[in-house]
C-alpha cells in the first residue's frame, strides 16, 4: 500500500500530516502511529525550510515497516546538528534517527529523497525478518 502527497512551497507541514494520517488510519496502522506522524512532520518540515518547497511524500505500509519517503529538489545533503551546537533548531534529524529503526539520504537526478523506517508493534508483525527497504 503507498500514499503519495505533493509538497509545494508554503505549504504548511501540518497539511501533509493530516493527510498521512488520513491514509495510515485507513490502513489500520495504530502503532507507531505517533512516531510516524512526527517523522513526517520533520522531514515536511525540512523541504519547506531548506529548499524551494517542492517535494514528494510517499507513504509505504509493508510487512513490518512503516516507509516514509520526502524527495525535493535540492542536491545539498542534510546534516544531523549535534545536541549542544548553538541554535534553536537543527535537531529533527536526531529526533527521526531515535525513532526510526533505520534512516538515510540518497541522491536523486534531480535533488534527494530523505527516507525512515519504522517498525510497526509486535502484534502488527505479519511479514518474514530482516525485510529492509531498498531500491
Amino acid at each position: 500500500m503507498e500514499f503519495r502527497r505533493r509538497l509545494i512551497p508554503g505549504e504548511a507541514a501540518g497539511s501533509a500530516r493530516r493527510v498521512a494520517e488520513q491514509a495510515l488510519r485507513v490502513w489500520e496502522v495504530r502503532d507507531p502511529l505517533g512516531d510516524v506522524l512526527l517523522v513526517v512532520t520533520e522531514l515536511v518540515e525540512n523541504v519547506a525550510q531548506h529548499t524551494d518547497g517542492y517535494g514528494l511524500l510517499r507513504l509505504s505500509v509493508r510487512p513490518r515497516l512503516v516507509l516514509i519517503q520526502v524527495s525535493d529538489t535540492s542536491r545539498e545533503l542534510p546534516e544531523v546538528q549535534p545536541m549542544g551546537s548553538g541554535g534553536s533548531g537543527g535537531r529533527g534529524l536526531l529526533l527521526v534517527a531515535s525513532l526510526s529503526r533505520a534512516w538515510g539520504v540518497r541522491r536523486l537526478p534531480t535533488g534527494k529523497v530523505v527516507w525512515a523506517e519504522l517498525a510497526p508493534a509486535p502484534a502488527r508483525v505479519t511479514g518474514p525478518p530482516g525485510q529492509r527497504w531498498r531500491e
